[in-house]
């Protein structure tokens, strides 16, 4: 059986005929040659009807097979190896709930790619102890000393990333849509979002960053960061790019140019420093002012985009 699901012929059985042989107890092999089989085959299916091998549509041919595959005999290594160029989007929010009629929640969100090297996210400081346990706030109960957690998540199905173009380019383009900007903007500081597709630059993965910051301690004045990402997991590795280029809020009106700013000279991108641009790019208050002509408020939405050469 083994040598029969990795030929050629197997390749060609149709759906129906994939799913009988699957239901059978007694196949004498490995779960996990199975489970490589039926994705070569969902391939293999996408091919000869001239569509994308994306994990939609692989998923698409795959639907009546998945429920025959075991996958809790599959050794968690193996099925690493085996999706190790899927990730999967994960939008979540922390919450500290609120223990006192008229306070909301205090709570931030992320929307992120989760790789199989990260496994966790979420806000280093999200509260001092002196706010949380303040009366006032709203979020400790004293009588009973505890204060309550929540998190609310969501995950899509995991999926390829989406590569844009030849990867060995020397230069190009990122945009970000952040929506339900006016949600983002309440959220606590160093929420972030981050952008979905990839673009390849000089061999390396490229994403937009954009995270909420203030100025200061001192002030509760929210300003939106802004940075060019190089989203690279060989944190040990002796990588290393020259970039220059122009990050952009994309202008919303015929009349109004965009909002940029240039990084000055060539910044180098490795593995201790893999991301430039700025933590005060431009405040929520003059973001979302309508003259500027940056924000779309009917959409609740702003553009943000890059420009950039690598060496």
């Amino acid at each position: 059986m083994s040598a029969l699901v990795k030929s050629e012929a197997f390749l060609q059985i149709d759906q129906d005929l994939l799913c009988e042989i699957l239901e059978r107890d007694q196949l004498r092999i490995s779960e996990i040659e199975i489970w490589n089989a039926a994705l070569h085959w969902a391939d293999e299916q996408c091919r000869q009807n001239d569509i994308e091998c994306s994990a939609d549509n692989r998923g698409k041919m795959l639907d009546k097979v998945l429920p025959n595959i075991r996958f809790p005999l599959i050794p968690k290594e193996d099925f690493t190896k085996s999706v190790e160029n899927l990730s999967c989007k994960s939008s979540a929010t922390l919450r500290i709930v609120s223990q006192k009629n008229g306070t909301e929640d205090l709570i931030g969100k992320f929307n992120d790619h989760i790789f199989k090297d990260l496994i966790g996210f979420g806000f280093p400081n999200s509260i001092s102890f002196a706010e949380l346990l303040d009366p006032s706030k709203g979020f400790y109960n004293k009588n009973e000393d505890k204060v309550k957690l929540a998190i609310d998540v969501i995950v899509d199905e995991p999926k390829t990333e989406k590569i844009i173009s030849d990867p060995n380019k020397s230069n190009g383009t990122i945009s970000m849509e952040i929506e339900k900007l006016s949600e983002f903007a309440r959220e606590i500081i160093w929420s972030e979002r981050k952008s979905e597709t990839v673009t390849y630059v000089k061999g390396m993965p490229w994403k937009i960053l954009a995270d909420i910051t203030t100025k200061n301690e001192n002030t509760d004045e929210k300003w939106l960061s802004f940075f060019l990402l190089c989203d690279c997991s060989e944190k040990d590795g002796n990588w290393s790019r020259k970039c220059s280029g122009t990050l952009r809020i994309v202008s919303q009106k015929n009349d109004v140019g965009d909002f940029k700013e240039e990084l000055s000279g060539k910044k180098v991108f490795n593995s201790e420093s893999n991301s430039f641009g700025w933590n005060n790019f431009i405040s929520f208050a003059e973001l979302m002012d309508p003259s500027k002509g940056l924000y779309n408020k009917d959409e609740d939405k702003v553009t943000l985009a890059i420009d950039f050469t690598c060496e």
